[in-house]
């Protein structure tokens, strides 16, 4: 098995991949689980990932117990919608995951289930980010893709 793999860069130049002297792949999946949590918001937890070394994104999201309650919102009913993000903070990756319209009843609980993919800087480079303002509609058209190099 061999532990060095050549590796072409964009710009032509070729480098060596040698695993036995990585502290991490350049990807990695991380699997998070919090569970038994009493209120479904989580606004600020510290991955503690080093905003300077790598960019962490968000492969999966999924929440399983006691149902969050539906409320009547005219001739339908919501049951709210989550905000899921990676943000950075302090020099860390941080996580975001909460029910923006409901909470969860007194004494119900809830379990989050989450995948990270961890990249690291020297392999990959975080894009900035393509905001679109869209004026309140749920149809239109994106922003051209930014020039990146």
């Amino acid at each position: 098995m061999y532990s060095r793999v050549a590796q072409r860069v964009g710009s032509g130049e070729i480098t060596t991949l040698d695993v036995d002297f990585l502290n991490v792949a350049p990807i990695n999946i991380v699997d998070y689980s919090f569970t038994n949590l009493q209120l479904d918001n989580l606004r600020d937890v510290d991955l503690q990932y080093d905003s300077n070394k790598y960019i962490v994104g968000i492969a999966n999201f999924r929440h399983v117990g006691d149902a969050i309650k539906k409320i009547p919102a005219g001739d339908t009913y919501s049951i709210g919608h989550f905000v899921v993000r990676t943000f950075v903070s302090g020099g860390t990756w941080h996580l975001e995951i909460r029910n923006v319209d409901l909470d969860l009843d007194a004494g119900d609980s809830i379990d989050y289930y989450i995948t990270l993919i961890v990249y690291d800087k020297s392999y990959f480079r975080h894009l900035p980010p393509i905001i679109t303002d869209l004026g309140g509609s749920n149809t239109g058209t994106a922003s051209s893709i930014p020039d990146l190099y």
